[in-house]
């Protein structure tokens, strides 16, 4: 959770780190023999659980690119996650699905270039044909915040990252 220097429940990223690289059965192991764990709210203990689970339930490209996602907000001011949080992810779901849709397929396209690459294709008409004013600038604040070097990514809405 930005701004707490840890992650969920107040979990120290350290601990983070460790229980990724640890089986189902050790993360089990860890949890029930530390105090700290077992001294916070039983609802955040099923919080840290369930989000372990769905870690543990991610192919290794997808832990990737969380870990990924989870260092560029990490390298985010305070006012980068703020506008990101509140104002980009917000009128990005709030978009009708096929223009969403249209967005990310475009932001896919530019993953894997470089920052000269996609400064091009950025400017490329044929690559932006169909995009309006509006969508071209989600398109050019999502680029920005998910994929170049010291950008925050689009945070998973329904699966919240481990920080």
């Amino acid at each position: 959770m930005p701004g707490r220097g840890a992650g969920p429940g107040g979990m120290p990223p350290q601990w983070l780190d460790r229980l990724h690289q640890m089986s189902p059965q050790d993360q089990e192991r860890f949890m029930n023999n530390n105090q700290r764990f077992r001294n916070l709210p039983p609802e955040r203990q099923t919080e840290i659980r369930e989000r372990l689970r769905r870690w543990n339930n991610m192919t290794p490209q997808q832990q990737e690119e969380l870990r990924r996602r989870q260092r560029v907000l990490a390298s985010m001011t305070p006012e980068e996650r703020r506008r990101l949080s509140e104002e980009i992810i917000p009128k990005l779901q709030q978009m009708e699905p096929a223009r969403r849709q249209a967005i990310m397929r475009r932001v896919r396209a530019l993953e894997g270039m470089s920052e000269e690459e996609r400064a091009a294709r950025l400017k490329d008409e044929t690559f932006l044909q169909g995009l309006s004013a509006e969508e071209k600038a989600m398109l050019l604040d999502v680029v920005r915040f998910r994929i170049g070097a010291g950008a925050p990514p689009e945070p998973p809405q329904d699966n919240p990252p481990m920080e």
